[in-house]
């Protein structure tokens, strides 16, 4: 089920009409899209690059209130102040005065405070809120929903904001389809719960719900074959104990993980022979990297897994991707921009992982990791 349907069942259950012609939907996955077609009374967007003079935020708090449906009613609106300082938006709400101070210091932008004085006086008054939607541009789009709904998109579909987060999620039973992983920071699927845990370790010690959402695999299977294949989660990640997900699921009854975490490089090949083409492409990217730190390079063995845009390697002889390796790989960002993420672990120390994002612009700091990985002077335990 894609995020449209879902969306659409959510807020159908909810009695929000919703618009049935999306002929101008270009991704059933895109939330922008989703509310702008199929709420359009509900949706708000501008561009907050907009105020002129005082005069401004009495028309930008009638867009907000325009899209409330009749459900917040000011009346005798008005505005004073000044562009330099502060800004005072009041009004009549329920036959009483209220009144929006908003820091103001000369910015031609819908500044941070009017949204918290809205924001805190909506949060207080109403039964809906905004909801802000992601945009691509410095505009702001948001989209008028009763709370309840509002709060179930942006805990379930606009990301999660931390590592514990998303655990409860899983652990209560939730679908890792159901989170948007485009709008959750790498801090919180790549990061550590309150505990220590990574999502991996953290689902492989927890008591999970009976039955399977994915079968004919038992629930733990499908959960890290989606993972792997649909997230952007490292299920290689060790905890704070130094615990990684492969040594945890030796202890388990899991054939599945113990061999796919346990998958160890058997047919690794020398540092001239991934260079030499042979087996391997590897991206011109990857290889300005690479090429330059032969000599380090030379004792090291290449995994014959390693493709067009990553290359996985280590000092010693068939092994295990969590346990003692280093990769670099090359990826693109959602606004088409090369970076590389590098993957380095020894196990057993929690200390010992780095996993870090680096533009093109930061080879150096990569070939230096390289270096201290290769002399054996990158932990502080080697």
């Amino acid at each position: 089920m894609d995020l449209l349907t879902r969306i659409k069942n959510l807020l159908k259950k909810h009695n929000i009409n919703v618009e049935t012609e999306l002929c101008d939907l270009e991704s059933s996955n895109d939330l922008f899209q989703i509310f702008e077609s199929i709420t359009p009374e509900r949706f708000l967007h501008y561009d907050p690059e907009c105020i002129d003079g005082i005069e401004s935020y009495k028309y930008v708090f009638m867009q907000h209130v325009d899209v409330t449906l009749g459900e917040f009613k000011p009346t005798n609106i008005s505005v004073s102040g000044s562009m330099d300082t502060t800004v005072t938006l009041q009004f009549e709400y329920k036959d009483k005065k209220k009144k929006f101070s908003i820091l103001q210091d000369g910015s031609s932008w819908v500044t941070d405070s009017f949204y918290d004085k809205l924001n805190n006086f909506i949060q207080k008054e109403l039964q809906s809120k905004y909801l802000t939607l992601p945009t691509s541009d410095q505009t702001t789009a948001v989209v008028y929903l009763p709370k309840k709904v509002a709060n179930t998109i942006n805990k379930h579909y606009m990301g999660m904001s931390s590592a514990d987060d998303i655990v409860a999620f899983l652990v209560k039973g939730g679908l890792i389809e159901h989170i948007n992983w485009d709008h959750t920071a790498p801090d919180a699927y790549n990061g550590y719960t309150s505990e220590g845990e990574t999502i991996a370790t953290a689902i492989l010690k927890a008591k999970l719900p009976a039955g399977t959402p994915y079968p004919p695999n038992p629930r733990i299977d499908g959960m890290f074959e989606m993972f792997t294949e649909s997230t952007p989660v490292n299920v290689h990640l060790q905890n704070k104990k130094g615990e990684t997900p492969y040594r945890l699921a030796l202890t388990g009854d899991s054939v599945f993980l113990k061999q796919s975490l346990g998958k160890t490089s058997q047919d690794c090949i020398s540092f001239s022979k991934a260079l030499s083409r042979e087996l391997l492409s590897i991206n011109p990217e990857i290889l300005k990297i690479i090429e330059p730190m032969k000599d380090s390079l030379q004792r090291a063995k290449f995994h014959s897994h390693s493709s067009f845009y990553s290359v996985l390697f280590s000092l010693e002889d068939n092994f295990i991707i969590s346990e003692n390796s280093f990769s670099i790989e090359g990826r693109k960002n959602t606004e088409g921009v090369f970076y590389y993420e590098v993957f380095i672990q020894k196990a057993g120390n929690g200390n010992n992982t780095i996993l870090k994002n680096f533009s093109e612009t930061e080879v150096e700091d990569i070939q230096a990791l390289i270096k201290q990985y290769c002399d054996n002077t990158l932990w502080h335990d080697s």
